[in-house]
């Protein structure tokens, strides 16, 4: 799936979060607690701490830190937790289950986004390199068509002179058109090959994609254009 499907799930678990009012986050822990002001105002920080750590630790999150970022979130909880237990409450266990499920869709996502990344990176490198190739491959075709129309020409010229000429100057001009004949061969069969490279290069490309931020260690990704 794409980094898209990561991204509306990350927009699902946050609406599910804001379903979470301070009542249900910070629960008591005996059938009673006396809420006061103070004892609301000091609710509210609490969240309102761990909540700020809590993305500011999600933001953090790379391909290679999601065990350390999971046990951040769990102390930052067991911290606060500590700190409403002097009042009566403690963090839903339920509400920390959704952040750590944030911290994993984010990762995911982040992975495939960087993954999408190198992959359009991979694919436009490819397009430079076939670009280069099929320039090159043109300018070495109009090359070959050039030097074979200039031994046709010449070819032609000799063969014209042949008719009209006399003694040595036949063998002479013989062996000329036999130079070019042979020349013209070699052309041709050099433009044909660059025919064939052209023919190829339309054909497409196989290609080799690397990335341990992406794939982890020892994985790769076979693709064909």
């Amino acid at each position: 799936s794409g980094s898209e499907t990561y991204k509306i799930a990350l927009q699902e678990i946050k609406q599910i979060q804001k379903t979470f009012s301070d009542e249900r986050i910070a629960i008591p822990v005996s059938s009673y607690v006396n809420r006061t002001k103070e004892v609301v105002a000091m609710v509210k920080i609490v969240i309102r701490s761990f909540n700020i750590e809590t993305d500011i630790i999600i933001g953090k999150i790379t391909y290679n830190n999601l065990e350390n970022c999971t046990k951040k979130i769990k102390t930052l909880f067991c911290k606060y937790s500590s700190l409403l237990l002097k009042i009566g409450l403690t963090l839903n266990e339920k509400y920390l289950s959704l952040r750590l499920e944030e911290l994993k869709i984010t990762y995911d996502y982040k992975i495939k986004l960087h993954q999408e990344q190198e992959e359009k990176k991979a694919e436009r490198e490819r397009q430079r390199d076939e670009d280069r190739a099929e320039k090159e491959i043109m300018i070495q075709l109009r090359e070959a068509e050039r030097e074979e129309k200039r031994l046709q020409i010449l070819e032609h010229r000799y063969n014209l002179l042949l008719k009209f000429a006399e003694g040595a100057k036949v063998e002479e001009l013989n062996n000329k058109i036999s130079e070019l004949t042979a020349r013209l061969a070699q052309v041709r069969e050099n433009k044909e090959r660059v025919l064939s490279m052209a023919q190829q290069t339309k054909r497409g490309y196989i290609y080799v994609i690397s990335n341990i931020g992406s794939f982890g260690a020892n994985v790769y990704k076979i693709g064909m254009t």
